[in-house]
C-alpha cells in the first residue's frame, strides 16, 4: 500500500486568507532612551441617520463661548418677551424608547428668572450667618489691667504733708517784753480752727481712694481725686488767710506811734506755714494728673438735666458764705472793710488781704469744680464735683454740728456774722449738692457702655 506524502507548508510563504502577525520591534538595549509611544487615531463617529423620531429631529443647541458678547443679552433677561416663554415637550415615558409624536406629552413651563443685583436684596433674603450680633455689641469693654498712675503717687505725697501739716508749729510770734495786743507763742493749726485739721484728712483721704480707683482704670476715680486735690488748695488758701492774721496785727502795733515802751518782734513762719503751702501744691498737681482720664471711657453721656440741677446745687452751696449779714455789703468779700472780727480768733486782730483772696479761691474752686465737672455729663465729672465738696461739706457739717472749740464753716464764715454756723442758704445748697451728685452717681453707675 502506497503513502501518499505530505509536505509541510513553508513558513515562508503566507496563505492569502491570512492576516501576518505583526512583528514587534526588538526592546531597546540597557540605558538607551525608550522611544515615543504610538497613539492610533480613533474611528470617526458614524451619522446618525435622520428619523422621524422627535427627539433626534430637535435642533442641537448652540454653545457659545463666554467671551462671546451676544451669548448674553442682559436687556432680555431682565425684561424677557413674551415669545421668550417657551414650552418643552418630552415625550411621555410608556416604556417604549423612542414614542411617536401621537403620545401624550408632558408640558412644562419654561421660566426665565430676569437677572438681579445681587447687592439689593433685602436682609430677609439673605441667609443668617452669626447670630450673635446683639450679644457682640452689648459686651463690655475689659477692664484696664491696674497700674500705677501719677494721680495714686501725688494723693500719697498728700497725705504724708497733712500729717506733718497738722502736728508740725505754723506761726511763732515772740516780743521782748509784753505788749497788749500781741499774743506770743506758738500757733498750730488747731488755733485757726478745731475742724482745719479734720478736713485736711477727709481731703487726703478722699484724694487717695480716687487714685487707687484711677489705677484700676475707672475713671470717675480720677475725677474724685482731682477734685479733692482741688479742695485741699482751696483749704490750704484759707488756713494761709487765718495764720496771716495774728502777724498782721502784731506788726500793725510795731508801726503805732502810741507804743509807749519799744520792743522788739520776732516772727517766723515755721515749717508747718510751708507745708500748707506744699499741700496746696500737691493738690493742684493732683488735678492735672488726674485730666489724663478724663475722658469718658466708652461711657454714653449722663442725663444732662439731673447734671444741670446738681450744677445749680453746687452754685448755691457756693455763693451763700458771699450773702452779707449785719449790715455788710457785697464789697465787704472782696475786702473793702478790715474792721470786723475773724469768728476763729480768741482775740481782735486786723484782717489781712490774704483772707479775703483765699475765701473767694475756696469758694471759687468748689463752684469751678461743681459747675464745670456736672456739665461734662460724664463719670470723671461727676467725681470731679464730688471730690471737690469733700472738703468744703466736711467744714459745713462740722460747723453747723458746732463740732469743737472754733470750727471754722466753709469760707470760714460769712462776713460781720458773730458765729461761723453756716448762712441757712449754704445749708440748702449743701444739701441739694449732696443729694444730687449721689443720685447722678447711681444713675453712672447703672448707666451701659457704648456698643463697640
Amino acid at each position: 500500500m502506497a503513502v501518499d506524502e505530505v509536505s509541510a507548508p513553508d513558513p515562508a510563504v503566507e496563505e492569502p486568507g491570512d492576516d501576518p502577525a505583526p512583528e514587534e520591534p526588538p526592546p531597546p538595549p540597557v540605558g538607551a532612551p525608550l522611544p515615543p509611544p504610538t497613539v492610533e487615531p480613533s474611528a470617526e463617529p458614524e451619522p446618525v441617520p435622520a428619523t422621524s423620531d422627535p427627539v433626534n429631529t430637535r435642533t442641537p443647541p448652540v454653545i457659545r463661548p463666554a467671551y462671546d458678547a451676544d451669548a448674553i443679552d442682559l436687556e432680555e433677561l431682565n425684561d424677557p418677551p413674551a415669545e421668550a416663554m417657551a414650552t418643552t415637550q418630552m415625550a411621555a415615558q410608556t416604556g417604549v424608547r423612542g414614542a411617536s409624536s401621537q403620545d401624550p406629552a408632558i408640558t412644562t413651563p419654561l421660566t426665565i428668572v430676569p437677572a438681579t443685583d445681587p447687592y439689593a436684596a433685602t436682609t430677609d433674603e439673605i441667609p443668617e450667618v452669626f447670630d450673635g450680633v446683639d450679644e457682640f455689641g452689648a459686651y463690655p469693654r475689659p477692664r484696664e489691667r491696674f497700674r500705677v498712675r501719677l494721680t495714686f503717687l501725688v494723693a500719697l505725697f498728700a497725705v504724708v504733708a497733712v500729717v506733718m501739716t497738722a502736728t508740725a508749729d505754723i506761726v511763732d510770734i515772740f516780743t521782748s517784753i509784753p505788749v497788749d495786743g500781741i499774743a506770743q507763742g506758738t500757733l498750730v493749726l488747731d488755733s485757726f480752727g478745731s475742724n482745719l485739721a479734720a478736713a485736711a484728712y477727709a481731703g487726703a483721704g478722699v484724694m487717695v481712694v480716687g487714685g487707687l480707683l484711677a489705677c484700676f482704670g475707672f475713671r470717675w476715680g480720677a475725677g474724685l481725686a482731682g477734685g479733692a486735690g482741688l479742695a485741699l488748695a482751696g483749704w490750704s488758701m484759707i488756713v494761709l488767710g487765718l495764720a496771716e492774721a495774728p502777724i498782721e496785727t502784731a506788726t500793725s502795733i510795731t508801726r503805732n506811734p502810741t507804743t509807749a515802751d519799744p520792743f522788739t518782734l520776732t516772727i517766723t513762719r515755721d515749717i508747718g506755714y510751708w507745708m500748707i503751702v506744699g499741700v496746696g501744691g500737691l493738690g493742684l498737681t493732683g488735678f492735672v494728673f488726674s485730666l489724663v482720664q478724663s475722658g469718658r471711657g466708652g461711657r454714653r453721656s449722663l442725663n444732662p438735666w439731673v447734671a444741670a440741677l446738681a450744677a445749680v446745687a453746687v452754685l448755691v452751696f457756693a455763693v451763700g458764705p458771699l450773702i452779707p449779714v449785719n449790715g455788710a455789703t457785697i464789697a465787704d468779700n472782696f475786702g473793702a472793710t478790715d474792721v470786723f472780727r475773724i469768728p476763729t480768733n480768741e482775740t481782735d486782730s486786723v484782717v489781712p488781704f490774704l483772707y479775703f483772696i483765699g475765701r473767694q479761691i475756696q469758694l471759687g474752686l468748689v463752684a469751678f469744680a461743681g459747675v464745670v465737672g456736672l456739665l461734662l455729663v460724664r463719670t470723671w465729672g461727676i467725681g470731679l464735683a464730688a471730690g471737690s465738696a469733700s472738703v468744703g461739706l466736711w467744714m459745713w457739717i462740722s460747723s453747723l454740728g458746732e463740732l469743737g472749740d472754733n470750727p471754722a464753716g466753709l469760707a470760714v464764715a460769712n462776713v460781720f456774722a458773730p458765729d461761723t454756723i453756716p448762712h441757712g442758704v449754704t445749708s440748702v445748697g449743701a444739701g441739694l449738692t449732696f443729694v444730687l451728685v449721689l443720685v447722678a452717681a447711681i444713675m453712672a453707675a447703672s448707666h451701659p457702655v457704648r456698643r463697640r
